[in-house]
């Protein structure tokens, strides 16, 4: 730890900004994906509900007409397919997601030490995040 410290007090400005940035962006985004993998998948009658209040709005925008609203409509459509899916594969999805960002944090911290492979890392998670 002190090793990481030591780097980070000697690294570029650019790159202290960036690891600081990723930093905060990862601890976030891990937080927030651990105590969704704790919560559990949603239940059938949560399902039901986001698609209700989707499809509501979305009938609700295809009154006003125009093109957007067919825009929107489509949109609904792919959205309440992704709630299905994502519940489906509940546990792929949030593992997969963890596992990402711990390699983003791994290559954070390998970068402010600027080891080669951190950078590598870093691409990886940001490639595979996404």
């Amino acid at each position: 730890m002190n090793s990481i410290i030591s780097a980070f007090k000697s690294a570029p400005g650019h790159l202290k900004f960036v690891s600081v940035l990723s930093i905060f962006n990862i601890a976030y985004s891990l937080i927030v994906n651990v105590t969704n993998f704790m919560k559990g998948p949603l239940s059938k009658s949560q399902v039901k509900q986001i698609k209700a209040s989707v499809y509501e709005q979305a009938s609700a925008a295809e009154e006003m007409g125009g093109d957007a609203a067919d825009w929107l409509v489509e949109t609904t459509d792919k959205l309440a397919k992704i709630v299905d899916y994502t519940n489906a594969n509940f546990e792929l999805n949030y593992i997969s997601s963890i596992l990402v960002l711990m390699v983003g944090l791994m290559g954070v911290f390998m970068m402010v030490q600027r080891k080669i492979v951190g950078f590598h890392l870093y691409i990886i998670y940001s490639l595979a995040a996404v």
